[in-house]
């Protein structure tokens, strides 16, 4: 008898998991879909912004256990070349300790694994104030540019 009980038991809590597992697939298909429009539409106020080169936000700093070399997750904004054009995306990206800021598996955002989507969606406004950083700490190299053809244009 006990054992027509468990089974009973089991078949009512495999339904319930079962069911519980659907409605969860549900509830996270639905999550993506806002999710991934949230991540284009980032990606066009970023764009909007008119990066004047590739922005990088460091985020998700890890060590080997095997004690190596530090990793970490970036979130940038960058040209891609798509279909004979290049257009601003925003990219995740790894780095490694050690090498001179190269960005390592990059891969537009809205390509990567749910989790990295996930992850990244905490950065872009970092990454929004990097952008603006970058542009205001350009502009004095546009004025000494500006600066030397002026001097330049007055002795010729």
């Amino acid at each position: 008898m006990t054992t027509s009980l468990s089974k009973r038991s089991e078949t009512k809590l495999l339904g319930t998991l079962v069911e519980r597992d659907k409605h969860a697939d549900e509830l996270l298909a639905t999550r993506y879909d806002i999710l991934n429009q949230r991540l284009v539409e980032a990606e066009l106020h970023l764009r909007g912004l008119r990066p004047i080169h590739s922005v990088w936000v460091e985020y998700g700093h890890s060590s080997h256990p095997d004690g190596g070399p530090m990793e970490w997750e970036v979130l940038g904004i960058t040209k891609l070349k798509e279909r004979l054009q290049e257009k601003w995306r925003i990219c995740h990206g790894e780095g490694r300790e050690g090498s001179d800021f190269i960005v390592e598996n990059l891969k537009p955002i809205i390509d990567c694994p749910v989790e990295m989507r996930v992850r990244a969606a905490g950065v872009v406004g970092k990454l929004h104030e990097a952008i603006v950083k970058s542009k205001e700490a350009y502009v004095p190299q546009v004025d000494a540019a500006i600066r030397e053809l002026t001097d330049l244009c007055a002795r010729i």
